[in-house]
């Protein structure tokens, strides 16, 4: 099993689910997901990243078929169709958003951005 397959491997896929509270949430690289919300940067990095995989993504963020092809429609730059869809998730989601949610969504199967997912959402342990 190579590094990166591993990395959301001990997160279940009901981590980021309401009503279930973890304080504290460690990968396989000894990665901790970070408290609190992302920023408007981190967000952009993701749409910067994500390639073909930002529909998806936004599935996972329970955004709609219609939603999705608006968010296709209205942005001609494709790194801005994430970056909108984005923003929106974080602004309708208001006190749900939490980097814990947006790193189930993207180690998510379908999605399988688990680089990203470590990447914004987990602060990396240091042993010493």
């Amino acid at each position: 099993m190579s590094e990166s397959s591993d990395l959301c491997a001990s997160v279940p896929a009901s981590a980021g689910s309401p009503g279930i509270e973890r304080s504290e949430v460690f990968t396989a690289m000894d990665n901790k997901v970070k408290n609190g919300k992302p920023s408007d940067e981190e967000l952009e990095t993701i749409s910067r990243n994500i390639g073909v995989d930002w529909k998806p993504l936004g599935r996972r963020l329970k955004f709609k078929e219609p939603e999705l092809d608006a968010f296709d429609e209205n942005h001609k730059e494709f790194t801005e169709k994430p970056c909108q869809m984005l923003l929106h998730w974080k602004r309708r989601e208001g006190e749900k958003v939490n980097y814990l949610v947006l790193h189930d969504a993207l180690c998510h199967d379908l999605v399988t951005r688990k680089d990203l997912a470590s990447e914004i959402c987990c602060q990396r342990m240091t042993f010493q």
